[in-house]
């Protein structure tokens, strides 16, 4: 009976928000006060018991460099193997929600079409199970992102699928930043989906992938003549965003802190290849908090840096001012399926405000607003 009651946001997250949080079901519009942690953001047998366990496994390597560094200081010192562990937390907090499992199809397509289109990437060929059903493929799946911490040891694993390759370069090709909201008197909302992520300004929906920074890269490459290096920087540049085209995805840890994840394209912004009055597809206020992180190779020069476990990198926590962390709530707030935590009620109303404004929300918050109202 241990393994029944399966929480899709982890548990070590929602006390982070409180010791008992407030829900609200944006279908149902009822707001219920002072839940259990035990008790909300969970379904009934929805991972299998062996699934479970290896959530736990990863679940309680995560916790210990969150309490232990991420949330104790404003300047994080991170091992390789530390990163690789925080973006394997998130890819899994990403793809283990229902919304995930849903649209494993459109994956499973979307797999074959980079298998097509960059196979000296796909260099293999997938596991074929006969007969296996949506739900075994997306188990599949999870159970590759816990097993595999890169690329390379995905395209030996007996198991392998096109699609989740393209999910781990995903979260490889982006840089970690470490958000604080504590100076704005204003806490993160926490959703079901445990994430959400930014569009490129203008961005319509209708075409799958942003377009904005692919066409800006591809100028810069073709002004750049002579300089060689540069250039291959860029071209690098260019092919990571056939994997990450949004401008960042946001993960809540507390309800005072987030990870970022964040398009390399930002990293131009950090080298001032880029200057933000030139070229600017964000909504984000204070470009600062793109800052790329400083790192300490064990071996060699930079230019021949070998990959080690022990690198060490450096994060500043940047400070949100409440613009940035109203945004960044509305951000969440959107892509919010059915439940919806708060910490303090008297701590997003700001964010509602601003949001309920919006023109084009998915989601109307007027009655959370007016059950705020009555309750602080």
């Amino acid at each position: 009976m241990e393994y029944v009651n399966n929480h899709y946001v982890p548990q070590l997250i929602i006390r982070r928000y409180n010791n008992k949080i407030n829900l609200y079901n944006i279908e149902s519009k009822v707001l219920e006060l002072n839940k259990d942690q035990h008790q909300v953001f969970s379904y009934q047998n929805f991972y299998s018991e062996e699934l479970e366990k290896l959530f736990n496994k990863i679940e309680n390597q995560f916790a210990n460099i969150l309490n232990n560094n991420i949330l104790k200081n404003d300047s994080i010192s991170l091992k390789r193997r530390n990163i690789w562990t925080i973006k394997k937390f998130l890819l899994l907090q990403m793809y283990r929600v229902r919304t995930s499992k849903q649209s494993i199809e459109e994956e499973i397509k979307l797999g074959k079409l980079y298998k097509e289109t960059q196979p000296e990437v796909y260099n293999f060929e997938e596991k074929i199970i006969e007969n296996e059903s949506i739900e075994q493929r997306w188990e599949r799946n999870l159970k590759l992102f816990i097993d595999c911490d890169n690329a390379t040891q995905l395209s030996k694993n007996e198991m392998k699928t096109y699609e989740a390759l393209y999910w781990i370069n995903v979260f490889n090709v982006s840089y970690l930043a470490f958000w604080d909201n504590t100076d704005t008197c204003e806490d993160f909302v926490l959703t079901d989906i445990g994430m959400a992520s930014e569009n490129e300004i203008g961005w319509n929906e209708l075409q799958p992938y942003n377009i904005k920074k692919v066409f800006y890269l591809d100028n810069l490459i073709k002004k750049t003549i002579n300089n060689d290096e540069h250039k291959n920087i860029l071209i690098n540049l260019l092919f990571r965003q056939s994997y990450f085209h949004e401008n960042f995805m946001v993960f809540p840890i507390s309800k005072n802190r987030i990870i970022a994840l964040i398009n390399p394209f930002y990293k131009l912004y950090s080298h001032n290849i880029v200057s933000k009055n030139e070229f600017k597809v964000t909504m984000i206020d204070d470009m600062q908090i793109f800052e790329e992180n400083k790192a300490r190779y064990k071996e060699k020069t930079l230019k021949e840096k070998t990959f080690m476990e022990n690198d060490d990198f450096i994060y500043k926590v940047h400070k949100l001012n409440l613009k940035d962390t109203i945004y960044i709530n509305s951000l969440m707030l959107d892509r919010t399926q059915k439940y919806l935590g708060i910490a303090d009620l008297s701590k997003i109303r700001k964010t509602l405000h601003f949001y309920n404004k919006h023109k084009f929300k998915r989601v109307d918050y007027s009655e959370l607003v007016t059950q705020i109202e009555n309750t602080i």
